[in-house]
């Protein structure tokens, strides 16, 4: 393993199309020569993906690296950890729940609104964000919000 500071070198190489549809073969190591130079060691670590899967691991990487250049990797767990009351009550004001309601639910101004969502949306987290029900009530209850399980107060 390279010491923290070390660059490691990432070689990208269009394997031969006898081994299938432009198949690529990603190799990252630690040998000091330039890609085109590079020897594989035994602690190199490759990673073999077909064309769509290298555009869609090129389009993470650019979008990662914007992040990064940003400031802005962490952003949206950290907006999760830092929403207001005013934060919930601003959403609330908008949002809508066009599916029938889950067993975690939130009173804001009087209306009965799904937890989990209305959180995600309230931090600008997309629907396959990894905070979990249990987390957004945690987070809504210590704003003071009234949580519901099916339709009981907790």
């Amino acid at each position: 393993m390279p010491e923290q500071n070390q660059v490691e070198n990432v070689v990208v190489q269009m394997l031969d199309k006898a081994l299938g549809p432009r198949l690529f073969k990603i190799a990252v190591g630690s040998d000091e020569r330039d890609g085109a130079d590079f020897e594989g060691q035994r602690s190199d670590r490759f990673l073999f993906v077909s064309h769509l899967e290298f555009e869609a691991l090129v389009a993470a990487v650019n979008g990662m690296k914007r992040k990064l250049e940003r400031g802005r990797l962490d952003s949206r767990v950290e907006k999760i950890d830092q929403l207001t009351t005013e934060d919930i009550v601003r959403t609330a004001k908008t949002f809508r729940w066009g599916r029938s309601m889950p067993k975690w639910t939130v009173i804001v101004s009087g209306a009965e609104l799904p937890a989990r969502p209305l959180v995600l949306e309230a931090a600008g987290a997309p629907p396959n964000d990894s905070t979990n029900s249990h987390r957004a009530v945690a987070i809504l209850k210590s704003l003071g919000f009234d949580t519901r399980y099916e339709g009981r107060s907790v």
